[in-house]
């Protein structure tokens, strides 16, 4: 399992993506019975980096005891993007026979998408976590969802522009 970052506050404290995505990650463990967790995320705008928040986050729900008490968690520290969130997390989960992505439902497709730009051969291998449904933390899925749609769009623009 691929848990992908989101930057915390200026103080270093989790903001209210990372506690959603490390709930996910909670659920999404005991529902896939994952055995590794990989938290993913460097530092941007702090000392702490956003995977390092996101599992003490996910350590205070419950992540490493009773029922997930034999999960491994690991933490990538040195993406900056969605992009490297992927690249960096590949070879620590190679040789897992399933991946399964954590994060909001859009950023996870998104980086489902990434992934298999960089491993086509993985199409049957990686999978957008189903623990978020459509009204779980609706106020923080708008915002989201906004961005996600926005980033398409500057994506869509953007490899236009480089057609001939």
């Amino acid at each position: 399992m691929v848990v992908l970052g989101y930057p915390s506050r200026r103080n270093g404290t989790p903001h209210a993506i990372q506690r959603w995505r490390s709930r996910l990650a909670v659920r999404t463990v005991q529902a896939v019975q994952a055995d590794r967790v990989v938290f993913t995320g460097g530092s941007t705008t702090g000392d702490r980096t956003e995977a390092a928040v996101m599992a003490e986050v996910a350590a205070r729900l419950g992540l490493g005891d009773g029922a997930t008490s034999g999960v491994t968690v690991l933490c990538e520290d040195t993406s900056i993007s969605t992009w490297q969130n992927v690249a960096n997390t590949m070879d620590l989960v190679a040789d897992a026979s399933a991946v399964v992505l954590v994060s909001d439902p859009l950023h996870a497709a998104r980086a489902r998408a990434y992934w298999l730009r960089q491993r086509p051969e993985d199409t049957d291998r990686v999978e957008v976590t189903d623990q978020s449904g459509l009204l779980d933390h609706w106020w923080l899925q708008v915002p989201t969802a906004v961005r996600e749609v926005a980033r398409a769009l500057f994506d869509l623009v953007r490899t236009r522009r480089r057609r001939p």
